[in-house]
């Protein structure tokens, strides 16, 4: 193998590498988002959630 073309598998290499890096950046990144997403609707309803903790007729309140 030539030299050039040694260089260029590993360009290559690295490419892929940096393309699977920004994948699972962006993966986690938007993971995190969906945490605090639900995080945040279950502040918003736990008001609602705990004034009625009654879910049945014959369950005592």
């Amino acid at each position: 193998m030539t030299a050039a073309a040694a260089s260029s598998a590993t360009d290559t290499r690295t490419s892929d590498q940096n393309g699977y890096a920004g994948r699972a950046l962006l993966a986690s990144v938007l993971g995190y988002a969906m945490d605090g997403f639900d995080l945040l609707i279950l502040g918003f309803m736990l008001p609602a959630i705990a004034a009625d903790p009654c879910f049945a007729d014959g369950e005592s309140c």
